[in-house]
């Protein structure tokens, strides 16, 4: 319980770090590579050696599947113009561990498996009012409701879940981009 507690709170602090980031153009889509390949060499460097504060960090608050952390943030950026992708990032970064927390600790009514409708409003009206730092009403509305129910819904290929860390600013912002279009 507190393991997950931890893992929010980092998913929150890093995506706020990242999203300060790009807002400064401190780091750009290359930049941002290089460190997402750093640290998968380091994670997989601290298998083998005990990478003092890395060794620690990964045993602490790591899963045994952990995926390739910030890939949705990068694609986010390689498709979309700056501001959708910064609505998109604070999407994930907020109504993915919103949801989670607040369903695992608040939610009582079940929808799919563990996750119940609580945690799906909860995320989706976070998601909607962080995005309005970047975009405008409707946006940020339709964005944050498709990423919930993306979140909510398995989608796979060839058998294998597709992390929702890496669908939900891919939908968020594709839904932003042809609202753009459309609007």
């Amino acid at each position: 319980m507190a393991k997950e507690l931890g893992r929010k709170i980092i998913h929150v602090l890093s995506g706020i770090a990242l999203m300060l980031l790009i807002s400064y153009n401190i780091i750009n889509t290359l930049i941002l590579f290089y460190i997402l390949i750093l640290g998968c060499i380091l994670s997989v460097l601290s298998l083998r050696l005990k990478i003092p504060i890395i060794s620690w960090f990964l045993r602490e608050f790591g899963k045994e599947e952990e995926k390739i952390p910030g890939r949705g943030s990068l694609l986010a950026m390689k498709l979309f113009s700056i501001d959708i992708a910064l609505a998109s990032i604070a999407i994930l970064t907020f109504s993915d561990s919103s949801s989670c927390l607040i369903g695992k600790y608040c939610g009582n009514t079940k929808i799919i498996g563990r996750k119940n409708i609580e945690g799906m409003i909860f995320g989706f009206l976070i998601g909607t009012i962080v995005a309005l730092f970047f975009i405008s009403f409707p946006e940020a509305f339709l964005a944050a409701a498709g990423s919930m129910i993306i979140e909510y819904v398995e989608v796979k290929v060839s058998d294998k879940n597709i992390d929702d860390n890496l669908l939900i600013p891919l939908v968020s912002g594709t839904i932003i981009y042809f609202l753009r279009g459309v609007l």
